[in-house]
């Protein structure tokens, strides 16, 4: 085993450019490179995987950046006097990238033939800004409903327990609660038994719905304990305790087909 040592190469353009040395030798080195994860960002570790070959002795190896606060590992071990295969890991900065922008990370090897014959390549590292961690709101339930407060069906919901509630139970399983009156017409209008606050923002993307979506979307408006005149399609955010819930109402029918008249359809997804 042998060692040839790495050298950073002082830049004195934005961008590197090498050129091979011409001959008609065809023992000189190739050289070829991998870049294994191109998108870095802020002190994120890029790991370049080179490889070297040549008839004749290998005698350097260097690279440069086209970024001074660039670091990396100086060190290669040869497989042997006529090919090297290894990595290098380079250290992003922690300040002063721009998300786009690349940096170029050039090798040049030499062999030992006395004739000059190169090899050069470029890696590229492209600086990515990383997307912000979401949490899906993952439990869709697709089966929430409840019917007119005065009829014989249960007139609430429970939007923890995913279930009708029936009037004389607990305030505290009734997430929605019909607030239509005795004889009148159903509005699927709604108001809540145990805490639950509600905002309405039919610009939510309910079929990607995130808890830090959701978290945006309820504190950007105004919260209520109570909800009047749904239709379908209308989004409300919900929230009780730490717990958020994106409903979407599917439907509102005043004139259902059971004993009490008029029922509300939803679907919502909670994490």
């Amino acid at each position: 085993m042998k060692k040839i040592k790495l050298f950073a190469l002082a830049l004195l353009a934005g961008a590197i450019s090498f050129t091979s040395c011409d001959s008609d030798d065809p023992s000189g080195p190739t050289l070829s490179l991998t870049v294994v994860n191109a998108d870095a960002w802020y002190g994120d570790t890029v790991q370049i995987n080179y490889s070297i070959s040549s008839n004749e002795k290998i005698e350097t190896l260097t690279a440069s950046t086209n970024n001074a606060n660039v670091s990396f590992d100086d060190n290669i071990v040869l497989s042997g006097d006529y090919s090297a295969s290894g990595e290098v890991l380079f250290v992003m900065p922690t300040s002063g990238l721009n998300d786009g922008e690349s940096i170029l990370v050039g090798f040049v090897a030499v062999d030992a033939g006395g004739d000059g014959d190169t090899a050069s390549e470029t890696g590229i590292i492209h600086i990515k800004q990383p997307t912000a961690a979401t949490t899906a709101l993952a439990t869709e339930v697709t089966t929430g409903n409840f019917w007119h407060i005065y009829g014989p069906n249960h007139g609430a919901y429970n939007l923890d327990g995913d279930a009708t509630v029936g009037q004389a139970e607990d305030a505290a399983l009734k997430s929605m609660i019909n607030t239509d009156d005795v004889g009148g017409a159903f509005t699927g209008s709604w108001e809540t038994g145990n805490g639950t606050e509600y905002v309405k923002d039919n610009a939510f993307d309910y079929a990607n719905a995130t808890v830090e979506g959701a978290t945006t979307s309820f504190e950007a408006g105004t919260s209520n304990g109570t909800v009047s005149n749904p239709v379908a399609n209308d989004i409300y955010i919900a929230k009780k305790g730490t717990t958020y819930y994106a409903i979407k109402i599917t439907a509102v029918n005043p004139s259902a087909t059971k004993a009490n008249d008029g029922q509300i359809t939803f679907s919502y997804k909670k994490n």
